[in-house]
């Protein structure tokens, strides 16, 4: 199946939104499975629950977000980050 690069894009927006709201704990993943109004996809498997630490995960959502200007995204972010290492 083919995907249009604009779908792609929509999805991948998605797929950021969606993580960041996991591991900001803003929302839970039954939340956004069960919002009809979200394409429920992820950066990593829902199906395995809460994701584990995953340092590579937070690098990319920061740095996609320095790209879009939203900073105090970024800062939620290293906040975050830095409570799940010292776990």
């Amino acid at each position: 199946m083919d995907i249009d690069e604009d779908d792609f894009y929509k999805h991948l927006n998605q797929m950021i939104s969606n993580t960041y709201d996991i591991l900001t704990r803003k929302k839970d993943i039954d939340e956004i499975i069960e919002d009809n109004s979200v394409v429920p996809v992820f950066l990593f498997d829902p199906s395995e629950g809460y994701p584990e630490y995953n340092e590579d995960i937070y690098l990319l959502l920061i740095d996609y977000y320095e790209e879009h200007e939203e900073y105090e995204k970024c800062q939620e972010l290293l906040y975050t980050m830095e409570i799940h290492k010292s776990i």
